[in-house]
């Protein structure tokens, strides 16, 4: 079945699916500031909730204080985008107090904390192109590599047959 949208374009329900899919995803892999910050203080370890909240505390010299009402709801929305998994500690990791619930990256976590942390380095390198002459220079100096390795790749290629 085809749709039409406000600009009369039309599209088909599978494409529509689609979109929605994609939708979706971009908002499971988008990350608020405490999510990531969370995200960051489990890495590779962990931590139940006060714990978290303390590693944030304390990395960012007090600035950054989290409170309970809005770690748990974040932590809940990271589980149901699968990038944080929890469970309900033992007696005998606890000791005294309530019972702790401890939480840890998924490999879609670890996954969407290096994107995050890649994006960042990237932006940070980021220099902007003074004219086009310099891209057309970078475009010269790419295709020259390509031709080389390619040629590199067919010579070896007959050395070795």
């Amino acid at each position: 079945m085809n749709h039409t949208n406000s600009q009369g374009q039309r599209k088909t329900s599978a494409l529509k699916k689609d979109d929605k899919n994609k939708d979706e995803n971009e908002k499971e892999t988008q990350l608020s500031n405490l999510e990531e910050d969370i995200l960051t203080a489990i890495h590779g370890q962990e931590l139940y909730g006060l714990e978290i909240m303390r590693a944030i505390e304390e990395a960012s010299g007090g600035l950054r204080q989290i409170k309970a009402g809005s770690l748990y709801p974040t932590l809940k929305r990271l589980e149901k985008k699968t990038l944080v998994e929890s469970r309900w500690g033992e007696d005998q990791e606890q000791g005294e107090g309530a019972r702790r619930r401890y939480y840890r990256l998924t490999p879609k976590g670890n996954t969407s904390l290096q994107w995050v942390n890649d994006y960042k380095k990237k932006l940070k390198e980021w220099k902007p192109m003074n004219s086009s002459s310099e891209q057309r220079e970078k475009d010269d100096l790419n295709s020259r590599e390509n031709k080389k390795i390619t040629k590199l790749m067919k010579n070896g290629a007959k050395n070795i047959s």
